[in-house]
Protein backbone atom coordinates (compact mmCIF):
# COMPACT_ATOMS: atom_id res chain seq x y z
CA UNK A 1 0.00 0.00 0.00
CA UNK A 2 2.79 2.39 0.97
CA UNK A 3 4.69 1.49 -2.18
CA UNK A 4 1.66 2.26 -4.38
CA UNK A 5 1.15 5.59 -2.63
CA UNK A 6 4.84 6.44 -3.16
CA UNK A 7 4.56 5.52 -6.86
CA UNK A 8 1.46 7.70 -7.31
CA UNK A 9 3.16 10.58 -5.51
CA UNK A 10 6.24 10.27 -7.74
CA UNK A 11 4.22 10.30 -10.95
CA UNK A 12 2.05 13.17 -9.76
CA UNK A 13 5.07 15.30 -8.88
CA UNK A 14 6.74 14.61 -12.20
CA UNK A 15 3.69 15.57 -14.23
CA UNK A 16 2.41 18.53 -12.24
CA UNK A 17 4.86 21.10 -13.52
CA UNK A 18 7.20 21.40 -10.53
CA UNK A 19 8.79 24.83 -10.55
CA UNK A 20 12.57 24.68 -10.94
CA UNK A 21 13.69 28.32 -10.70
CA UNK A 22 16.91 27.94 -12.69
CA UNK A 23 14.99 26.40 -15.60
CA UNK A 24 12.46 29.21 -15.98
CA UNK A 25 14.31 32.17 -17.52
CA UNK A 26 17.89 33.24 -18.19
CA UNK A 27 19.02 36.66 -17.03
CA UNK A 28 22.73 37.33 -16.99
CA UNK A 29 25.24 39.98 -18.02
CA UNK A 30 26.22 37.79 -20.99
CA UNK A 31 22.61 37.52 -22.15
CA UNK A 32 23.30 39.50 -25.34
CA UNK A 33 25.72 36.77 -26.46
CA UNK A 34 23.18 33.98 -25.95
CA UNK A 35 21.00 33.12 -28.95
CA UNK A 36 17.35 32.29 -28.63
CA UNK A 37 16.26 29.07 -30.35
CA UNK A 38 14.65 31.20 -33.06
CA UNK A 39 17.84 33.16 -33.69
CA UNK A 40 19.91 29.97 -33.85
CA UNK A 41 17.54 28.34 -36.37
CA UNK A 42 17.64 31.29 -38.79
CA UNK A 43 19.36 30.82 -42.15
CA UNK A 44 20.86 33.58 -44.26
CA UNK A 45 21.31 33.73 -48.01
CA UNK A 46 24.34 36.02 -48.12
CA UNK A 47 27.60 36.56 -46.18
CA UNK A 48 26.57 40.19 -45.61
CA UNK A 49 23.46 39.10 -43.69
CA UNK A 50 25.47 36.74 -41.48
CA UNK A 51 28.15 39.36 -40.78
CA UNK A 52 25.54 41.99 -39.88
CA UNK A 53 24.13 39.68 -37.22
CA UNK A 54 27.57 38.84 -35.85
CA UNK A 55 28.64 42.48 -35.69
CA UNK A 56 25.40 43.33 -33.88
CA UNK A 57 25.92 40.61 -31.28
CA UNK A 58 29.58 41.39 -30.56
CA UNK A 59 29.43 45.15 -31.05
CA UNK A 60 32.11 44.98 -33.74
CA UNK A 61 32.44 46.57 -37.18
CA UNK A 62 34.20 43.94 -39.27
CA UNK A 63 34.09 44.58 -43.01
CA UNK A 64 33.07 41.77 -45.34
CA UNK A 65 35.82 42.77 -47.78
CA UNK A 66 38.70 42.34 -45.34
CA UNK A 67 40.71 39.14 -45.34
CA UNK A 68 38.93 35.92 -46.15
CA UNK A 69 35.78 36.76 -44.21
CA UNK A 70 33.49 36.72 -47.24
CA UNK A 71 34.70 33.35 -48.52
CA UNK A 72 34.60 31.88 -45.00
CA UNK A 73 30.98 32.89 -44.45
CA UNK A 74 30.03 31.84 -47.98
CA UNK A 75 31.48 28.40 -47.27
CA UNK A 76 29.26 28.06 -44.19
CA UNK A 77 26.18 29.05 -46.20
CA UNK A 78 26.99 26.46 -48.89
CA UNK A 79 27.17 23.83 -46.14
CA UNK A 80 23.57 24.79 -45.30
CA UNK A 81 24.56 25.78 -41.74
CA UNK A 82 22.06 27.84 -39.80
CA UNK A 83 23.11 30.92 -37.85
CA UNK A 84 23.56 28.99 -34.60
CA UNK A 85 26.00 26.59 -36.23
CA UNK A 86 27.95 29.46 -37.84
CA UNK A 87 27.98 31.43 -34.59
CA UNK A 88 29.31 28.38 -32.70
CA UNK A 89 32.20 28.01 -35.14
CA UNK A 90 33.30 31.65 -34.94
CA UNK A 91 32.32 32.77 -31.46
CA UNK A 92 35.40 31.59 -29.57
CA UNK A 93 37.82 33.36 -31.92
CA UNK A 94 35.80 36.51 -32.62
CA UNK A 95 37.77 39.65 -31.61
CA UNK A 96 36.68 40.84 -28.14
CA UNK A 97 39.06 43.72 -27.37
CA UNK A 98 37.05 46.88 -27.97
CA UNK A 99 39.65 49.34 -26.64
CA UNK A 100 41.30 49.73 -30.04
CA UNK A 101 38.84 49.07 -32.83
CA UNK A 102 40.50 48.32 -36.14
CA UNK A 103 38.24 46.43 -38.54
CA UNK A 104 41.13 45.23 -40.70
CA UNK A 105 43.14 43.90 -37.72
CA UNK A 106 39.98 42.29 -36.31
CA UNK A 107 39.45 40.40 -39.57
CA UNK A 108 43.03 39.10 -39.43
CA UNK A 109 42.66 38.06 -35.77
CA UNK A 110 39.44 36.25 -36.57
CA UNK A 111 40.97 34.32 -39.46
CA UNK A 112 44.07 33.40 -37.43
CA UNK A 113 41.92 32.22 -34.55
CA UNK A 114 39.73 30.12 -36.81
CA UNK A 115 42.73 28.57 -38.59
CA UNK A 116 44.35 27.77 -35.23
CA UNK A 117 41.17 26.11 -33.98
CA UNK A 118 40.97 23.99 -37.14
CA UNK A 119 44.65 23.05 -36.79
CA UNK A 120 44.15 21.88 -33.23
CA UNK A 121 41.04 20.03 -34.29
CA UNK A 122 42.99 18.13 -36.93
CA UNK A 123 45.62 17.37 -34.29
CA UNK A 124 42.91 15.98 -31.99
CA UNK A 125 41.67 13.68 -34.75
CA UNK A 126 45.19 12.41 -35.49
CA UNK A 127 45.89 11.83 -31.81
CA UNK A 128 42.63 9.93 -31.31
CA UNK A 129 43.41 7.73 -34.30
CA UNK A 130 47.04 7.13 -33.26
CA UNK A 131 45.95 6.24 -29.71
CA UNK A 132 43.51 3.58 -30.88
CA UNK A 133 45.03 0.11 -31.07
CA UNK A 134 43.56 -3.28 -31.90
CA UNK A 135 42.06 -3.80 -28.44
CA UNK A 136 43.04 -0.79 -26.37
CA UNK A 137 43.29 3.01 -26.21
CA UNK A 138 46.71 4.37 -25.30
CA UNK A 139 47.01 7.40 -22.99
CA UNK A 140 43.20 7.69 -22.73
CA UNK A 141 43.28 10.75 -20.48
CA UNK A 142 44.96 12.76 -23.24
CA UNK A 143 42.06 12.19 -25.65
CA UNK A 144 39.82 15.22 -25.78
CA UNK A 145 36.02 14.97 -26.03
CA UNK A 146 34.78 14.62 -29.59
CA UNK A 147 32.00 17.20 -29.27
CA UNK A 148 30.68 19.95 -26.97
CA UNK A 149 27.35 21.67 -26.58
CA UNK A 150 27.91 25.40 -27.10
CA UNK A 151 25.21 26.76 -24.81
CA UNK A 152 25.46 30.32 -26.14
CA UNK A 153 24.91 29.17 -29.73
CA UNK A 154 22.70 26.22 -28.72
CA UNK A 155 24.59 23.98 -31.12
CA UNK A 156 26.72 20.85 -30.80
CA UNK A 157 30.12 21.39 -32.41
CA UNK A 158 33.46 19.58 -32.53
CA UNK A 159 35.51 20.26 -29.41
CA UNK A 160 38.12 22.35 -31.23
CA UNK A 161 35.65 25.16 -31.90
CA UNK A 162 35.86 26.02 -28.21
CA UNK A 163 39.59 26.81 -28.57
CA UNK A 164 39.71 30.02 -30.50
CA UNK A 165 42.90 31.93 -29.74
CA UNK A 166 42.45 31.28 -26.02
CA UNK A 167 43.02 28.28 -23.79
CA UNK A 168 40.42 25.52 -23.65
CA UNK A 169 37.09 26.95 -22.49
CA UNK A 170 35.73 25.71 -19.14
CA UNK A 171 33.45 22.73 -19.76
CA UNK A 172 30.57 21.67 -17.54
CA UNK A 173 29.92 17.91 -17.68
CA UNK A 174 26.41 16.57 -17.07
CA UNK A 175 25.84 13.35 -15.13
CA UNK A 176 22.30 12.00 -15.19
CA UNK A 177 20.30 8.84 -14.81
CA UNK A 178 18.72 7.50 -17.97
CA UNK A 179 14.98 6.93 -17.56
CA UNK A 180 13.34 3.80 -18.98
CA UNK A 181 11.83 5.49 -22.02
CA UNK A 182 15.16 7.00 -23.08
CA UNK A 183 16.34 3.60 -24.33
CA UNK A 184 13.65 3.43 -27.03
CA UNK A 185 14.09 5.03 -30.45
CA UNK A 186 10.40 5.90 -30.59
CA UNK A 187 9.66 9.38 -29.33
CA UNK A 188 13.25 10.62 -29.38
CA UNK A 189 13.74 14.28 -30.21
CA UNK A 190 14.96 15.27 -33.67
CA UNK A 191 16.49 18.70 -33.16
CA UNK A 192 18.62 21.30 -34.88
CA UNK A 193 20.74 21.52 -31.70
CA UNK A 194 22.86 18.65 -33.04
CA UNK A 195 22.15 19.38 -36.69
CA UNK A 196 19.55 16.57 -36.70
CA UNK A 197 22.43 14.11 -36.86
CA UNK A 198 20.67 11.65 -34.51
CA UNK A 199 17.55 11.61 -32.39
CA UNK A 200 18.10 12.81 -28.82
CA UNK A 201 16.92 10.53 -25.98
CA UNK A 202 15.16 12.63 -23.34
CA UNK A 203 12.81 11.85 -20.45
CA UNK A 204 9.26 12.22 -21.77
CA UNK A 205 8.53 15.19 -19.50
CA UNK A 206 11.72 17.21 -20.11
CA UNK A 207 12.38 20.12 -22.44
CA UNK A 208 15.96 20.44 -23.69
CA UNK A 209 15.71 24.23 -23.66
CA UNK A 210 14.89 24.13 -19.93
CA UNK A 211 18.09 22.15 -19.32
CA UNK A 212 20.04 24.71 -21.35
CA UNK A 213 18.50 27.56 -19.37
CA UNK A 214 19.53 25.98 -16.07
CA UNK A 215 23.10 25.44 -17.25
CA UNK A 216 23.31 29.03 -18.49
CA UNK A 217 22.06 30.26 -15.12
CA UNK A 218 24.82 28.22 -13.49
CA UNK A 219 27.20 30.30 -15.71
CA UNK A 220 28.16 27.43 -17.99
CA UNK A 221 29.29 28.32 -21.51
CA UNK A 222 30.13 24.88 -22.92
CA UNK A 223 28.66 21.61 -21.70
CA UNK A 224 29.35 17.94 -22.31
CA UNK A 225 26.15 15.92 -22.31
CA UNK A 226 26.22 12.32 -23.49
CA UNK A 227 22.94 12.36 -25.43
CA UNK A 228 24.22 15.32 -27.45
CA UNK A 229 27.97 14.72 -27.54
CA UNK A 230 28.08 10.93 -27.99
CA UNK A 231 26.47 9.60 -31.15
CA UNK A 232 23.24 7.78 -30.31
CA UNK A 233 21.45 4.79 -31.84
CA UNK A 234 19.82 5.28 -35.23
CA UNK A 235 17.62 3.34 -37.63
CA UNK A 236 20.02 4.35 -40.42
CA UNK A 237 22.48 1.43 -40.97
CA UNK A 238 25.28 3.76 -42.11
CA UNK A 239 24.93 5.90 -38.98
CA UNK A 240 24.91 2.77 -36.83
CA UNK A 241 28.29 1.80 -38.27
CA UNK A 242 29.58 5.27 -37.34
CA UNK A 243 28.08 5.01 -33.84
CA UNK A 244 29.73 1.68 -33.07
CA UNK A 245 33.06 2.96 -34.33
CA UNK A 246 32.85 6.12 -32.23
CA UNK A 247 31.60 4.27 -29.14
CA UNK A 248 34.75 2.12 -29.04
CA UNK A 249 36.70 5.24 -28.03
CA UNK A 250 34.07 7.65 -26.70
CA UNK A 251 32.54 5.41 -24.02
CA UNK A 252 35.81 4.28 -22.39
CA UNK A 253 37.02 7.90 -22.24
CA UNK A 254 33.89 9.28 -20.56
CA UNK A 255 35.79 9.15 -17.28
CA UNK A 256 38.52 11.37 -18.75
CA UNK A 257 35.89 13.98 -19.68
CA UNK A 258 34.80 14.22 -16.04
CA UNK A 259 38.26 13.86 -14.49
CA UNK A 260 40.38 16.02 -16.76
CA UNK A 261 38.22 18.29 -18.92
CA UNK A 262 35.22 19.09 -16.74
CA UNK A 263 35.39 22.43 -14.91
CA UNK A 264 32.29 21.50 -12.92
CA UNK A 265 29.86 18.57 -12.87
CA UNK A 266 26.08 18.89 -12.74
CA UNK A 267 24.18 15.85 -11.44
CA UNK A 268 20.53 15.16 -12.26
CA UNK A 269 19.49 12.46 -9.81
CA UNK A 270 16.10 11.47 -11.24
CA UNK A 271 16.75 11.88 -14.94
CA UNK A 272 18.08 14.61 -17.21
CA UNK A 273 16.39 17.93 -16.38
CA UNK A 274 14.03 16.37 -13.86
CA UNK A 275 13.39 17.80 -10.42
CA UNK A 276 15.36 16.54 -7.43
CA UNK A 277 13.10 14.46 -5.16
CA UNK A 278 13.45 13.66 -1.44
CA UNK A 279 12.48 10.03 -1.97
CA UNK A 280 13.07 7.16 -4.41
CA UNK A 281 16.79 7.00 -3.68
CA UNK A 282 16.76 3.20 -3.93
CA UNK A 283 15.11 3.11 -7.35
CA UNK A 284 17.07 1.24 -10.02
CA UNK A 285 17.02 4.33 -12.24
CA UNK A 286 18.19 6.80 -9.58
CA UNK A 287 21.67 8.21 -10.26
CA UNK A 288 22.89 6.88 -6.90
CA UNK A 289 22.38 3.36 -8.25
CA UNK A 290 23.75 3.66 -11.79
CA UNK A 291 27.21 2.21 -12.33
CA UNK A 292 28.36 4.92 -14.79
CA UNK A 293 27.93 7.52 -12.04
CA UNK A 294 30.99 6.14 -10.21
CA UNK A 295 33.29 7.89 -12.68
CA UNK A 296 31.17 11.01 -13.16
CA UNK A 297 31.41 12.77 -9.82
CA UNK A 298 33.49 15.60 -8.41
CA UNK A 299 33.76 16.81 -4.83
CA UNK A 300 32.11 20.11 -5.75
CA UNK A 301 29.46 18.67 -8.07
CA UNK A 302 26.28 20.72 -8.47
CA UNK A 303 22.93 18.98 -8.11
CA UNK A 304 20.58 20.08 -10.87
CA UNK A 305 16.81 20.38 -10.97
CA UNK A 306 16.40 21.89 -7.49
CA UNK A 307 12.71 22.75 -6.84
CA UNK A 308 11.86 26.10 -5.32
CA UNK A 309 11.04 24.61 -1.89
CA UNK A 310 14.45 22.94 -1.42
CA UNK A 311 17.29 25.23 -0.34
CA UNK A 312 20.13 22.68 -0.16
CA UNK A 313 19.60 19.15 -1.50
CA UNK A 314 22.43 17.83 0.70
CA UNK A 315 20.27 18.65 3.71
CA UNK A 316 17.14 17.08 2.19
CA UNK A 317 15.60 14.34 4.34
CA UNK A 318 14.08 11.23 2.77
CA UNK A 319 10.35 11.44 3.52
CA UNK A 320 10.20 7.69 4.16
CA UNK A 321 13.53 6.74 5.77
CA UNK A 322 14.48 10.11 7.34
CA UNK A 323 17.93 9.66 5.82
CA UNK A 324 19.91 12.78 4.93
CA UNK A 325 20.75 12.96 1.22
CA UNK A 326 24.26 14.26 1.86
CA UNK A 327 25.09 11.02 3.69
CA UNK A 328 23.77 8.88 0.86
CA UNK A 329 25.68 10.95 -1.69
CA UNK A 330 28.97 9.87 -0.11
CA UNK A 331 28.54 6.54 -1.88
CA UNK A 332 29.45 8.41 -5.08
CA UNK A 333 31.75 11.18 -3.86
CA UNK A 334 34.15 8.72 -2.21
CA UNK A 335 35.21 7.52 -5.64
CA UNK A 336 36.81 10.81 -6.65
CA UNK A 337 39.66 10.22 -4.19
CA UNK A 338 40.08 6.67 -5.48
CA UNK A 339 40.26 7.85 -9.10
CA UNK A 340 42.89 10.47 -8.29
CA UNK A 341 45.13 8.04 -6.39
CA UNK A 342 45.41 5.09 -8.75
CA UNK A 343 49.21 5.14 -9.00
CA UNK A 344 49.30 3.19 -5.72
CA UNK A 345 46.09 1.18 -5.61
CA UNK A 346 44.90 0.10 -2.20
CA UNK A 347 43.32 -3.33 -2.05
CA UNK A 348 40.67 -1.81 0.14
CA UNK A 349 39.94 0.72 -2.62
CA UNK A 350 39.66 -2.09 -5.13
CA UNK A 351 37.21 -4.04 -2.99
CA UNK A 352 35.27 -0.84 -2.39
CA UNK A 353 34.91 -0.34 -6.15
CA UNK A 354 33.89 -3.93 -6.88
CA UNK A 355 31.44 -4.10 -3.97
CA UNK A 356 29.81 -0.88 -5.18
CA UNK A 357 29.61 -2.19 -8.73
CA UNK A 358 27.99 -5.41 -7.52
CA UNK A 359 25.01 -3.52 -6.11
CA UNK A 360 24.69 -0.96 -8.90
CA UNK A 361 22.74 -1.25 -12.15
CA UNK A 362 23.79 -1.05 -15.77
CA UNK A 363 22.04 -1.36 -19.12
CA UNK A 364 24.73 -3.70 -20.44
CA UNK A 365 26.63 -6.17 -18.17
CA UNK A 366 29.95 -5.15 -19.73
CA UNK A 367 29.43 -1.57 -18.52
CA UNK A 368 30.40 -2.68 -15.02
CA UNK A 369 33.70 -4.05 -16.30
CA UNK A 370 34.42 -0.84 -18.16
CA UNK A 371 33.79 1.28 -15.08
CA UNK A 372 36.48 -0.74 -13.26
CA UNK A 373 38.79 -0.10 -16.21
CA UNK A 374 37.98 3.60 -16.40
CA UNK A 375 38.75 4.10 -12.72
CA UNK A 376 41.85 1.91 -12.44
CA UNK A 377 43.50 1.64 -15.87
CA UNK A 378 45.58 4.76 -16.39
CA UNK A 379 47.90 3.99 -19.29
CA UNK A 380 45.56 1.98 -21.53
CA UNK A 381 41.85 1.31 -21.69
CA UNK A 382 40.01 -1.47 -23.50
CA UNK A 383 38.04 -0.45 -26.59
CA UNK A 384 34.30 -0.60 -26.00
CA UNK A 385 32.62 -3.35 -28.01
CA UNK A 386 29.01 -3.61 -26.89
CA UNK A 387 28.44 -7.19 -28.10
CA UNK A 388 31.26 -8.95 -26.22
CA UNK A 389 30.62 -10.78 -22.96
CA UNK A 390 31.56 -9.45 -19.54
CA UNK A 391 34.23 -12.15 -19.26
CA UNK A 392 35.79 -11.10 -22.57
CA UNK A 393 35.78 -7.47 -21.46
CA UNK A 394 37.32 -8.46 -18.10
CA UNK A 395 40.14 -10.37 -19.85
CA UNK A 396 41.09 -7.23 -21.79
CA UNK A 397 40.69 -5.07 -18.68
CA UNK A 398 43.01 -7.27 -16.56
CA UNK A 399 45.83 -6.82 -19.05
CA UNK A 400 45.86 -3.10 -18.29
CA UNK A 401 45.33 -3.05 -14.51
CA UNK A 402 48.10 -1.79 -12.17
CA UNK A 403 50.69 -4.48 -11.39
CA UNK A 404 49.89 -4.21 -7.68
CA UNK A 405 46.41 -5.58 -8.34
CA UNK A 406 47.75 -8.27 -10.63
CA UNK A 407 49.93 -9.38 -7.74
CA UNK A 408 46.89 -9.60 -5.49
CA UNK A 409 45.05 -11.76 -8.02
CA UNK A 410 48.03 -14.06 -8.39
CA UNK A 411 49.10 -14.46 -4.74
CA UNK A 412 46.00 -13.66 -2.69
CA UNK A 413 43.13 -15.23 -4.66
CA UNK A 414 42.91 -18.55 -2.77
CA UNK A 415 41.39 -20.67 -5.52
CA UNK A 416 42.20 -20.94 -9.23
CA UNK A 417 40.25 -18.87 -11.69
CA UNK A 418 37.41 -20.66 -13.46
CA UNK A 419 37.51 -18.58 -16.63
CA UNK A 420 40.10 -18.36 -19.38
CA UNK A 421 42.91 -18.15 -16.78
CA UNK A 422 43.65 -19.97 -13.53
CA UNK A 423 46.07 -17.36 -12.15
CA UNK A 424 43.38 -14.73 -11.51
CA UNK A 425 39.64 -14.71 -10.74
CA UNK A 426 37.06 -14.65 -13.50
CA UNK A 427 34.58 -11.78 -13.55
CA UNK A 428 31.86 -14.05 -12.17
CA UNK A 429 34.16 -15.16 -9.35
CA UNK A 430 34.99 -11.57 -8.51
CA UNK A 431 31.32 -10.68 -8.20
CA UNK A 432 30.43 -13.83 -6.23
CA UNK A 433 29.23 -13.39 -2.67
CA UNK A 434 32.13 -13.32 -0.22
CA UNK A 435 34.77 -13.44 -2.97
CA UNK A 436 36.52 -10.29 -1.72
CA UNK A 437 36.49 -11.01 2.02
CA UNK A 438 40.11 -12.19 1.99
CA UNK A 439 41.25 -8.96 0.30
CA UNK A 440 39.60 -6.68 2.85
CA UNK A 441 42.23 -7.37 5.51
CA UNK A 442 45.12 -6.39 3.23
CA UNK A 443 46.59 -2.84 3.31
CA UNK A 444 48.52 -1.42 0.36
CA UNK A 445 49.85 -4.21 -1.79
CA UNK A 446 53.59 -4.57 -2.06
CA UNK A 447 55.06 -7.79 -3.36
CA UNK A 448 58.87 -7.43 -3.43
CA UNK A 449 60.65 -8.87 -6.40
CA UNK A 450 57.44 -8.81 -8.39
CA UNK A 451 57.89 -8.59 -12.15
CA UNK A 452 54.41 -9.23 -13.45
CA UNK A 453 52.78 -8.53 -16.76
CA UNK A 454 49.87 -9.93 -18.73
CA UNK A 455 50.48 -11.19 -22.22
CA UNK A 456 48.01 -10.64 -25.07
CA UNK A 457 46.94 -14.29 -24.80
CA UNK A 458 45.89 -13.73 -21.17
CA UNK A 459 48.82 -15.57 -19.57
CA UNK A 460 50.75 -13.85 -16.78
CA UNK A 461 54.55 -13.57 -16.76
CA UNK A 462 56.38 -13.53 -13.44
CA UNK A 463 59.97 -13.82 -12.22
CA UNK A 464 60.30 -15.29 -8.75
CA UNK A 465 61.59 -18.11 -6.53
CA UNK A 466 60.53 -21.63 -7.51
CA UNK A 467 60.84 -24.79 -5.38
CA UNK A 468 59.99 -28.36 -6.33
CA UNK A 469 58.26 -29.83 -3.30
CA UNK A 470 55.84 -32.43 -1.99
CA UNK A 471 52.70 -31.39 -0.13
CA UNK A 472 51.10 -33.61 2.53
CA UNK A 473 47.78 -32.51 4.09
CA UNK A 474 47.46 -32.79 7.88
CA UNK A 475 44.31 -34.72 8.71
CA UNK A 476 44.77 -34.45 12.49
CA UNK A 477 43.59 -30.86 12.76
CA UNK A 478 40.37 -29.04 12.01
CA UNK A 479 42.19 -26.51 9.88
CA UNK A 480 43.36 -27.04 6.28
CA UNK A 481 47.04 -27.11 7.20
CA UNK A 482 49.75 -29.31 5.80
CA UNK A 483 53.47 -29.99 5.52
CA UNK A 484 55.80 -29.29 2.65
CA UNK A 485 58.85 -31.46 2.08
CA UNK A 486 61.50 -29.59 0.13
CA UNK A 487 64.45 -31.30 -1.51
CA UNK A 488 65.19 -34.97 -2.03
CA UNK A 489 67.31 -37.79 -0.67
CA UNK A 490 69.14 -36.96 2.53
CA UNK A 491 68.82 -33.22 1.93
CA UNK A 492 65.28 -32.30 2.76
CA UNK A 493 63.51 -29.73 4.84
CA UNK A 494 60.01 -29.96 6.32
CA UNK A 495 57.94 -26.83 6.80
CA UNK A 496 54.38 -26.25 7.96
CA UNK A 497 52.06 -24.18 5.76
CA UNK A 498 48.41 -23.15 5.77
CA UNK A 499 46.14 -23.22 2.76
CA UNK A 500 44.33 -19.97 2.02
CA UNK A 501 40.62 -20.43 1.56
CA UNK A 502 38.33 -23.17 2.74
CA UNK A 503 39.26 -25.98 0.39
CA UNK A 504 41.44 -29.07 0.31
CA UNK A 505 44.55 -29.97 -1.65
CA UNK A 506 45.52 -33.58 -2.43
CA UNK A 507 48.85 -35.09 -1.50
CA UNK A 508 51.15 -34.73 -4.51
CA UNK A 509 54.34 -33.29 -5.96
CA UNK A 510 54.04 -29.62 -6.91
CA UNK A 511 55.97 -26.55 -7.88
CA UNK A 512 55.88 -23.80 -5.25
CA UNK A 513 56.27 -20.27 -6.67
CA UNK A 514 56.86 -17.53 -4.10
CA UNK A 515 56.61 -13.79 -3.79
CA UNK A 516 59.75 -11.91 -2.79
CA UNK A 517 59.30 -12.29 0.97
CA UNK A 518 58.88 -16.05 0.52
CA UNK A 519 55.94 -16.02 2.93
CA UNK A 520 53.17 -16.63 0.38
CA UNK A 521 53.50 -19.36 -2.20
CA UNK A 522 51.51 -20.54 -5.18
CA UNK A 523 50.98 -24.27 -5.40
CA UNK A 524 51.25 -25.14 -9.08
CA UNK A 525 51.34 -27.95 -11.57
CA UNK A 526 53.12 -27.71 -14.89
CA UNK A 527 51.46 -28.23 -18.24
CA UNK A 528 53.18 -30.22 -20.95
CA UNK A 529 54.06 -26.92 -22.62
CA UNK A 530 55.95 -25.86 -19.47
CA UNK A 531 53.37 -23.32 -18.22
CA UNK A 532 52.40 -23.09 -14.54
CA UNK A 533 48.82 -23.87 -13.58
CA UNK A 534 47.77 -22.39 -10.26
CA UNK A 535 46.15 -24.92 -7.91
CA UNK A 536 46.13 -23.19 -4.52
CA UNK A 537 47.84 -20.60 -2.33
CA UNK A 538 49.63 -21.31 0.96
CA UNK A 539 51.23 -19.14 3.61
CA UNK A 540 54.06 -20.21 5.88
CA UNK A 541 53.33 -20.94 9.52
CA UNK A 542 54.39 -18.31 12.08
CA UNK A 543 55.72 -15.99 9.40
CA UNK A 544 58.83 -18.05 8.65
CA UNK A 545 60.36 -18.10 5.19
CA UNK A 546 59.93 -21.23 3.09
CA UNK A 547 63.58 -21.49 2.01
CA UNK A 548 64.86 -24.57 0.25
CA UNK A 549 68.02 -26.20 -0.93
CA UNK A 550 66.90 -26.34 -4.55
CA UNK A 551 65.29 -22.91 -4.70
CA UNK A 552 65.98 -20.94 -7.83
CA UNK A 553 64.59 -17.82 -9.54
CA UNK A 554 62.70 -18.69 -12.67
CA UNK A 555 60.68 -16.92 -15.32
CA UNK A 556 57.18 -18.36 -14.88
CA UNK A 557 54.28 -18.13 -17.29
CA UNK A 558 50.89 -18.79 -15.68
CA UNK A 559 47.90 -20.04 -17.61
Amino acid sequence: MLKKWWHDLTQRNRSSGIIIPLQKTFAHQQESLVLTPGQADTKSSSPEQVLAKLNAIFGTSLDINYGSLRSRLQSFIKQDLDFGAIYARLRSCWPRDRDHIDARDDAVKLENGFVEAKRRGASDVRHRKASTGVQTINAPHSIKPRRLWDLYANRVVPYHYSYGTQQDAPVWAISHSWTDNMHHLEGRLLTSVNGREWRIPLPHDVNLEAVRTELLNLEAEYAWLDVLCIRQASSDPAKEVMRKSEWMVDLPTVGAVFDRYAHRVVQYMNGLGRAFEPFGWDEDRHLLNRVWALQETQADSVIGGIPEWIRDPHDAINVFTLERFGERLKSLSDFEAIRSGTEMVSVRDFTHIVNAIKRMKSANPIDKVFVVAMILCQERLPLYRENISAEEAWTICVENLPSSLLGVFLFKSPIPGNGVATWRPSWNQLLASGALELYNDLPFVFIPGLVLSVRPDGKASYLGPVVEAHFTPNSHTGHPKGEVIIGSGSLKEVRCVKLLGNHSLPKDDYYFVGEGYELTWLVCLKTKEGFFRKVAVVTTANGTRLGGFDKKYEHCVFV
